[in-house]
């Protein structure tokens, strides 16, 4: 998709999983019950505030290096007192 996105090509898809967004979208749209929540990059707009608005607060997120993960909020609890 990258590819295509770069020759040009405007590209839309639709996800339920912010890891794809995060890593292949320039641009993203969160939507909830059919209104607009936030608009902007996936480093804007993909923020713990707003998927604990979607999810109910199951998620947690992650900036790996430069990449940004998220993760069920009980395995992010858990890494992170493995980093200790």
């Amino acid at each position: 998709m990258k590819q295509i996105a770069e020759s040009g090509v405007t590209i839309l898809a639709c996800s339920h999983d912010p890891n794809h967004v995060c890593w292949y979208c320039d641009r993203v749209v969160v939507m909830n019950h059919s209104h607009i929540l936030r608009e902007g990059s996936p480093q804007e707009v993909i923020t713990e505030t707003i998927l604990d608005e979607i999810y109910r607060n199951v998620c947690a997120v992650w900036n790996l290096d430069e990449a940004r993960m998220v993760l069920p909020k009980e395995v992010a609890s858990r890494k992170k007192r493995e980093m200790m």
